[in-house]
């Protein structure tokens, strides 16, 4: 069981990477795909280029504008809830929040940093507090797309991503 798992993780980073124009040695990293993957999903996305220095702080992808972009992963299954935290961080201009469903990458939301506060008082309301951190759960998925098709003021990109069995051009999914 162990091999065929092996076999099947290899064969997933090299898709991905040869898919990422990146080079074949994806099949050799050792950490936690999903967030690679991710990185190279959102980079797609937004027509960007992948940071040179993969494990750098700050930002994991440049977009043609110049905008440098975080890649964070909110994965959720029923009956389980995960927390994910946008903290402004210097030299980082978005945040694109990955939100899978049950194991399988559902909506791309990308949020500018300059938003993080006002999204949290749309989200939640207004607070005493001054935090200007952002605390994303599974149930704020939908109410983010509905503030981004909304007025959307605030700069909120939405990515809807397809399920396997239905028809789509994008290269990852």
């Amino acid at each position: 069981m162990e091999a065929q798992y092996r076999y099947c993780r290899r064969t997933f980073l090299r898709e991905v990477g040869r898919k990422a124009g990146e080079r074949a040695d994806w099949a050799d990293y050792q950490g936690d795909p999903i967030p690679r993957f991710c990185e190279s999903l959102v980079c797609a996305a937004v027509g960007g280029k992948l940071a040179a220095n993969r494990s750098q702080q700050g930002w994991d992808i440049e977009r043609p504008d110049g905008r440098h972009v975080q890649v964070k992963v909110l994965r959720t299954r029923e009956n389980v809830q995960n927390d994910l935290r946008l903290d402004p961080t210097d030299g980082t201009d978005d945040f694109a929040v990955v939100f899978f469903e049950n194991y399988r990458p559902a909506t791309l939301i990308v949020i500018p940093n300059s938003a993080l506060t006002s999204v949290r008082t749309e989200l939640r309301g207004s607070s005493k507090r001054k935090s200007t951190t952002l605390v994303l759960r599974r149930k704020d998925r939908h109410p983010l797309i509905a503030i981004a098709k909304g007025s959307n003021k605030l700069g909120i990109e939405v990515f809807e991503l397809p399920a396997r069995n239905e028809q789509h051009d994008h290269p990852f999914v």
